[in-house]
């Protein structure tokens, strides 16, 4: 949806479970290294410490039952199980108490990070990683770094938020780093058209506790006249429609008849073993696979979803279902970018992020790029 842009060095890393080892037993490989001699592989043990740096994490920052990633049920047990849990209706804005405000959050935050790092990049992980930096940082650009999680239980971990050490930035705030997650099992994506527009189906779902209209105003003036102070040169041509509430009928027929690359969302969301489930209306919802059958057989090149939950898997008995987050299941019927909420988000966050999000992608940014400048602005919060 851009104009040609200049290769960047790529790095991908992969984390498995072990079968038969343990349940605590995982693999830590390099997928893609911009050397040849990049690819290692090391197997490692999720600690008992970085377990309950986790389960502290869930507590103060979730509202879910929380996911334990040391006790995984047999697969075949997990596929005969229905999903029991409920899930408390909530939506982006915050509660009352914001515990991300707290000191003790901010320490939580730090420690989770700096061991999340610590846990995966190690031993020859870490010197792959530092010489992949180096050769980006030497061809003065940034380095596009891709972390491959194959294993449904560390999905909903923020891995975003891994650090070196205390005080230094994360990973995802890191100018000279493009960070961006997948799943496994990804089919690769078929020559995508070319296209020299934006075109953005702008879908408002059902959230009486948003102020989706002041929402959906804002961001057509952001998309449609690009930043405050005008267009300039590099943007590229952006057309948006928008539907309120549609039925799901009116919601296939017009990504049907029109030629989309993008696909917004704003509206509540729930997790949900077939993908999600995001409110239409009131009473109507679609789910995740539904959705994705329809937005690869029409084009869509990215989905951006600004309800709570998006990239986060149900659960069962403490334990994600695989391919069950609205997320993972886009990806695997070949949406090839999507961008979604792993919990909750105050309604101002993430009014700040989109639409810092939007103004990038129409300035010509890549999809990364336009994240790590969103995560800048959120910073700034």
């Amino acid at each position: 949806m851009s104009s040609l842009k200049l290769a960047v060095p790529s790095a991908s890393i992969a984390i498995a479970r072990l079968v038969n080892t343990g349940t605590d037993n995982f693999a830590i490989w390099v997928l893609k290294a911009p050397y040849p001699s990049g690819y290692v592989l090391r197997d490692c043990v999720f600690s008992a410490e970085l377990n309950q740096i986790w389960q502290e994490w869930q507590q103060m920052f979730t509202s879910h039952s929380p996911l334990d990633i040391t006790s995984r049920l047999p697969s075949t047990a997990v596929n005969t199980l229905t999903l029991v849990e409920t899930f408390p209706e909530a939506s982006i804005n915050s509660p009352t108490e914001n515990p991300s405000k707290s000191p003790y959050s901010s320490r939580l935050m730090q420690s989770l990070g700096v061991n999340l790092w610590r846990w995966v990049f190690d031993g020859l992980i870490l010197s792959c990683w530092e010489r992949s930096r180096g050769m980006a940082m030497g061809q003065r650009t940034q380095l596009r770094f891709r972390l491959e999680i194959r294993d449904p239980d560390l999905i909903a971990l923020p891995w975003e938020i891994m650090q070196p050490q205390p005080g230094q930035s994360a990973i995802s705030l890191s100018p000279d780093i493009l960070f961006s997650r997948t799943i496994s099992e990804v089919e690769p994506l078929p020559e995508l058209r070319t296209d020299q527009a934006i075109n953005i189906l702008l879908v408002l779902g059902d959230d009486h506790k948003l102020q989706l209209d002041q929402e959906a105003s804002l961001l057509k003036k952001i998309l449609l006249e690009g930043r405050p102070l005008g267009k300039t040169i590099t943007d590229a041509p952006c057309t948006v429609k928008t539907l309120v509430k549609p039925t799901k009928t009116e919601l296939i027929q017009e990504l049907e008849t029109k030629a989309y690359n993008v696909f917004f969302y704003a509206g509540h969301g729930l997790p949900d073993p077939d993908g999600g489930s995001l409110f239409l209306t009131n009473e109507l919802k679609i789910n995740g696979i539904e959705l994705a059958q329809v937005l690869t057989r029409t084009g869509i090149k990215l989905g951006v979803f600004n309800a709570c939950w998006g990239a986060r898997p149900a659960a069962i008995h403490h334990q994600a279902i695989p391919a069950s987050s609205l997320a993972e299941v886009l990806i695997r019927h070949g949406v090839p970018a999507v961008l979604g909420m792993r919990d909750e988000i105050a309604d101002a966050e993430s009014q700040s992020f989109i639409q810092t999000f939007a103004a990038s992608l129409r300035s010509c940014k890549l999809i990364d790029q336009a994240v790590a400048a969103a995560r800048q602005e959120l910073l700034t919060l």
